[in-house]
């Protein structure tokens, strides 16, 4: 199953129609009254996005939990191949390691794990370390150091996203 961080409060089906929404308002308020009004539409766009983006929550709760990671042994014990069709016909298909280690308190943790582990198709039988958070075993990575730069491209680009956001209705008040 994929990942459902973010999807579990149901918003992102609304959210996805109210920007939408937006962007027909600003497309029509841009031909109706001029470019101006498509930086300050855009502009606030943008900038809602990355306001209501739980990316940088999210990347600093993790980051925080894995600060104090544990290292243990693991194991890759099977691989997933998922294949999918894309809208012409060709095959799309992914493997995803499915890794089993045991906690410092004997608790016994099975994972699939879709980042971090190199050449996951042919990483069936390898032994390797897994960090997990003492706290909550489901918060786990075999890089840490990849995973923080992850966290930290997440943030940089909803800080872009903001900072594009508020440029763009600077200049587009400006305009007016």
């Amino acid at each position: 199953m994929f990942d459902t961080v973010g999807e579990k409060s149901g918003r992102n089906g609304p959210n996805c129609a109210v920007v939408l929404l937006f962007i027909g308002l600003v497309i029509h308020a841009t031909v109706v009254r001029g470019y101006p009004w498509a930086l300050l539409g855009f502009g606030a766009l943008l900038t809602a996005v990355g306001a209501i983006s739980p990316d940088i929550r999210l990347a600093r709760a993790r980051n925080a939990l894995l600060a104090s990671a544990v290292a243990v042994p693991a194991r890759v014990v099977a691989v997933t191949k998922d294949v999918h069709t894309d809208g012409e016909g060709g095959e799309i298909v992914s493997h995803a390691p499915v890794v089993t280690f045991t906690t410092r308190q004997g608790t016994h943790v099975t994972v699939l794990s879709r980042d971090g582990i190199p050449d996951p198709r042919l990483s069936l039988g390898r032994d390797l370390t897994i960090h997990y958070a003492p706290t909550d075993p489901a918060v786990y990575t075999p890089d840490p150091a990849a995973d923080r730069r992850s966290g930290a491209r997440s943030i940089a680009f909803i800080v872009a996203l903001l900072l594009t956001g508020t440029a763009a209705i600077v200049i587009g008040a400006a305009a007016l």
